[in-house]
């Protein structure tokens, strides 16, 4: 009931606003641009598909919605400026001080830091909303993990990775180029992968959890992209030439590595449940499901770092989940995931009925990516990671509030791409906010004042 209540709010405030701009907007621009095209326009810059994906119609879909970012909408407001240069004076100059405003606030380090604190910071708020729990229902179980946090999954949001051709190596023996695997390398955001590792190290004397990987994006094979390939970067197999000094590489030592992950729903038959193992031969495995390539998603990749040195994660505690391309795909494709983890008796605690998951993705995004994942009964712990702003430099007033001493440093003052660059990323991730509220694909966070742990108890 609050949630319906909370989205009728916002929808009672946003019609208003929207009307205001429609009157506001001069008429000329929809002579030219048509409403039919506007509104087409504004769905499409919301729209979350499968459509939107793929790689052709994606390049359609950024150029059709690039005026509802910050860029877009300086370039719309620059060419009806100059189009009516000769014309109105007056409106040229307001037009021009709209238009270099917005630029100059998107390029100021201040200004870009504070947007991004200020939603980086909510992430934070929800890493202590996701220990909340109420007092008089907590259980001597749910005190002890208060005491003594663990967690039963580790799940890794999208980004980190980069894939690159394969280039000639001295080390590389000469193979078939389509065998040869991609090189994978770290982006910027790629820290959350190393968090996943150390999280996943500190539990592992005692009850190490699973990794589950979620990340789509695969590329079709075709002429100039990433060929088809084994999961995780899996070495293919091959013919042995002793002469070019090539070991062989058997299908079945391909489907035993394959048959070490925890769950890959690509290969379905190769991950029967617990109980049929301790039944099944292992001269009975090349029969369960057919080994073929599949195309390779960033999944894949984050897989491949995760699983190499220095990380050097087991096989048997990773789990791929190769179809999310955003989080909400995230937040269905993983629940989905756990349930059948769950049939097959590959949990590591099949005893918890609800498991206990540690959520590492950006900084930016955790408190969508929570209250995403808490809207769907998904008991998860936030990790935010790959933060664009340092905490411990935090401008004033997000750091310590309005009542803190104000703190401000010469670098405010100045303008750069940099600061640009992050005003759109938290622009975007406005409008994601926007999108998931008006979805009904958030859970509103715990607002009330009834006593919670680990806050003290009421007396």
């Amino acid at each position: 009931m609050f949630e319906l209540l909370t989205n009728l709010l916002i929808w009672a405030a946003a019609i208003p606003i929207f009307y205001f701009l429609f009157k506001k907007i001069p008429k000329p621009w929809f002579d030219r641009l048509g409403f039919m095209v506007f509104s087409i326009l504004v769905l499409a810059s919301f729209i979350q598909s499968d459509f939107g994906d793929s790689t052709v119609p994606g390049v359609i879909l950024r150029f059709l919605t690039f005026p509802f970012s910050i860029t877009g909408f300086l370039f719309l407001l620059l060419y009806f400026t100059s189009h009516r240069i000769y014309k109105r004076a007056d409106l040229i100059n307001r037009e021009i001080l709209m238009a270099f405003t917005i630029f100059a606030l998107a390029c100021n380090n201040g200004f870009a830091d504070v947007f991004v604190s200020y939603i980086e910071k909510q992430g934070e708020n929800a890493v202590k909303q996701s220990y909340r729990r109420p007092v008089l229902n907590l259980t001597n179980n749910d005190i002890e993990r208060f005491q003594v946090p663990s967690f039963d999954l580790i799940l890794v949001t999208e980004g980190g990775t980069k894939a690159i051709p394969p280039r000639d190596r001295y080390n590389i023996p000469l193979q078939d180029p389509g065998n040869r695997p991609w090189e994978v390398q770290l982006t910027d955001p790629g820290d959350r992968l190393i968090h996943a590792a150390a999280a996943w190290q500190e539990q592992r004397n005692s009850f190490p959890p699973i990794i589950i990987v979620s990340g789509g994006r695969s590329q079709p094979s075709r002429n100039g992209s990433r060929p088809r390939n084994y999961p995780c970067g899996i070495a293919p197999e091959v013919e042995a030439d002793r002469e070019a000094g090539i070991a062989g590489r058997s299908k079945e030592e391909v489907r035993s590595q394959l048959a070490d992950l925890v769950y890959d729903m690509r290969y379905e038959g190769f991950f029967p449940a617990r109980d049929e193992v301790t039944r099944r031969l292992t001269s009975d495995l090349p029969s369960v499901g057919s080994l073929a390539k599949t195309n390779i998603s960033t999944a894949d990749d984050m897989c491949w770092v995760l699983t190499r040195p220095p990380l050097s994660i087991p096989f048997s505690y990773i789990a791929i989940e190769p179809n999310s391309s955003n989080i909400r795909r995230s937040v269905l494709n993983v629940k989905e995931l756990i349930t059948r983890l769950k049939d097959k008796n590959r949990l590591a605690n099949p005893n918890r009925e609800n498991p206990t998951i540690l959520l590492v993705t950006s900084a930016i995004e955790t408190s969508r990516a929570y209250l995403s994942f808490r809207h769907e009964g998904l008991d998860v712990v936030p990790y935010p990671a790959d933060y664009l702003v340092n905490p411990a430099e935090r401008p004033w007033p997000v750091k310590d509030g309005f009542k803190a001493k104000p703190f401000i440093k010469l670098d405010y003052f100045f303008f750069s791409a940099e600061a640009f660059y992050k005003s759109e990323l938290a622009w975007q991730e406005m409008k994601r906010l926007i999108l998931y509220t008006l979805r009904f694909w958030m859970q509103p966070p715990i607002t009330d004042e009834a006593p919670y742990l680990p806050a003290q108890r009421s007396s």
